[in-house]
């Protein structure tokens, strides 16, 4: 839980940076950062496909007591996973659109000739 929260963090304080700061200033580290966050999304993802073929296999026993209590647990793991994985993933969204407007800009500015 801790690393997903520093993860949000760090997005939401480069978003924050990137509004703060002129717009042909693309930092070099939110490339990383976008990539960190992808690959923690991917992870999320992955392992939120692991817990439902998980609860598959437990779905043809829950009449039995400790499949039907693992089952329930699991249920409420793979639905923080998935709700991590979206908010992450629009963060990453916004995140990305600022990068690719800055980087916009950058280009733009970079085309304008002196009078």
């Amino acid at each position: 839980m801790g690393e997903f929260s520093d993860l949000l963090d760090r997005i939401d304080a480069e978003c924050r940076r990137a509004l703060a700061r002129p717009p042909t200033d693309v930092p070099r580290g939110l490339e990383d950062l976008l990539t960190e966050g992808y690959l923690a999304a991917l992870t999320g993802e992955s392992r939120s496909r692991r817990l439902s073929e998980r609860l598959e296999t437990l779905a043809q026993n829950l009449d039995d007591e400790q499949a039907a209590i693992e089952a329930r647990t699991l249920a409420r793991e793979k639905r923080t996973v998935d709700q991590r994985v979206m908010v992450l993933r629009e963060r990453l969204k916004e995140l990305r659109a600022r990068a690719t407007d800055q980087r916009r800009s950058a280009d733009d500015s970079s085309r304008v000739q002196p009078s």
